[in-house]
């Protein structure tokens, strides 16, 4: 088809992610049915450090999910429905601008109050202290122990699950620091 309100883009360089993500109205997150509820596509955070309202099409008791309810920065509908998707997005557009900003704010907002480095540090020692913490090596600034605990391969991170997603939330952003160098 021939959509003059659509452009689909080539692949575009890493550096240029910032720029496209801030030039959008809405970004879109979408899983499937059986995916992982505690699964959260990095797009997410990505999106709400741009300050954009997130259009999620994820199931209702995931993670993507309980993250957009606490920070107040988006819609959710249903996964794998095109009706349903056809309806966020225009939930979405009919909103009104100042509402959009005003969801792109707390989602930035909670990015930089939750997510970022400093946030994410200053949460690691507390629970490094947990007797979960310690069962699974997890030792305050050992970056050895999470070296062991998640592999230092850069790209997938395998991670146990009996680990509560507050605990992957605190140590995930961590691994990224020190390995990936975020």
């Amino acid at each position: 088809r021939h959509l003059s309100n659509v452009r689909f883009l080539p692949p575009q360089p890493r550096e240029r992610l910032s720029l496209l993500l801030a030039s959008c109205d809405a970004g879109l997150v979408s899983q499937k049915s059986e995916v992982s509820a505690d699964l959260v596509p990095s797009k997410l955070y990505g999106i709400m450090a741009a300050a954009r309202p997130v259009l999620a099409a994820v199931p209702d008791d995931s993670e993507v999910a309980r993250v957009l309810r606490n920070a107040e920065c988006g819609w959710i509908v249903e996964p794998e429905s095109g009706e349903a998707l056809a309806a966020g997005i225009l939930m979405a557009f009919s909103a009104s601008t100042s509402t959009r900003e005003g969801m792109g704010q707390r989602g930035r907002a909670m990015c930089v109050r939750e997510y970022s480095r400093t946030a994410s540090t200053a949460r690691y020692d507390i629970p490094a202290r947990t007797p979960t913490a310690w069962r699974y090596g997890l030792i305050p600034s050992s970056y050895g122990a999470i070296e062991h605990q998640f592999g230092h391969a850069r790209g997938a991170v395998s991670l146990v699950t009996d680990v509560s997603s507050e605990m992957v939330a605190t140590i995930l952003p961590l691994y990224l620091v020190y390995t990936l160098g975020f």
